[in-house]
């Protein structure tokens, strides 16, 4: 009887033990869980963060070229203006030129 109830005890005192390891290796499980979480969250808020970049690189691009376009235009209108301004020079300068044809005559 009392081999038997040393054994008894024994066999409870290790299935205690397996109890207790059982908890901590819930307690690790959780902790890798809570980690996991924590880790696809980190990683969800850098996804945002890179599409917002891009976001703001798109919109950099479209005011760039925005502004390589209105520099083009502006080009473009002084060009004409200096087309215009050198004809009126031209015109001038025969005008000048045919009046002092005229008094030489």
């Amino acid at each position: 009887l009392l081999r038997t109830q040393l054994l008894t005890t024994q066999l409870l005192k290790i299935q205690l033990l397996r109890t207790e390891l059982l908890k901590i290796q819930l307690l690790r499980i959780q902790g890798l869980k809570n980690l996991l979480l924590r880790t696809q969250l980190l990683t969800t808020q850098l996804l945002k963060i890179q599409l917002l970049r891009t976001e703001l690189l798109k919109i950099q691009l479209l005011r760039i070229q925005g502004l390589k376009n209105l520099l083009l235009r502006t080009q473009l209108l002084l060009g004409k203006q200096l087309s215009k301004t050198q004809l009126l020079r031209r015109k001038l300068l025969k005008r000048q030129l045919s009046r002092t044809q005229v008094l030489k005559i």
